[in-house]
């Protein structure tokens, strides 16, 4: 693809509300993500569609996204997400955010949850705060899973205990989408 041809399909995707998270969720990606999301609730749009396909990230950063796509949501507008290939960790914190109803997953993609993970260094006091740090967001990732998922607490905490790639199927199943893309 060259440059015109990226420039037109940037501009196409704008113009349809459409949001593509690559890569790493990160400050950068969280920057262009709120940007867009701010960008298409001043312009009045009532539907957002989310494409994903990261191997997650930031926690704070993807529950900073979660927060904006809820206030939109607020205001009636409808935060479709979609699962194109993989969606991991921090991606599927964002792509389990959409509109119940509105998150979509292709039959090939698979999603990826896990406990809070995390490295601590330092003396025995930081690491006492970084498990306390880590206890929290541990709680909140639960909670989030608890109101967008079919699972209860219990099957949450099983489910989380190990890195748990779920194929489409089992995304389905447990409440992670709402539906597997086919061919209709």
């Amino acid at each position: 693809m060259n440059e015109y041809e990226r420039k037109k399909l940037n501009e196409f995707n704008l113009e349809q509300g459409i949001i593509w998270i690559l890569g790493e969720i990160n400050e950068t990606q969280m920057m262009n993500v709120m940007d867009l999301l701010n960008y298409y609730d001043d312009k009045a749009y009532t539907n957002i569609k989310m494409m994903i396909a990261s191997p997650g990230g930031s926690k704070n950063c993807a529950f900073a996204i979660k927060d904006k796509i809820r206030l939109l949501q607020k205001k009636g507008i409808i935060v479709e997400t979609y699962v194109v290939s993989s969606s991991a960790s921090a991606a599927t914190i964002i792509s389990t955010s959409g509109t119940k109803g509105n998150r979509y997953i292709y039959p090939s993609a698979s999603e990826l949850i896990h406990s809070v993970s995390s490295t601590i260094s330092g003396n025995i006091d930081d690491a006492e705060n970084k498990m306390k740090s880590m206890r929290r967001a541990q709680l909140s990732v639960i909670k989030h899973y608890e109101e967008t998922t079919n699972m209860n607490t219990e099957e949450i905490q099983k489910a989380i205990a190990f890195d748990n790639e779920l194929d489409a199927a089992e995304c389905l199943k447990l409440g992670l989408v709402d539906k597997i893309l086919e061919g209709e």
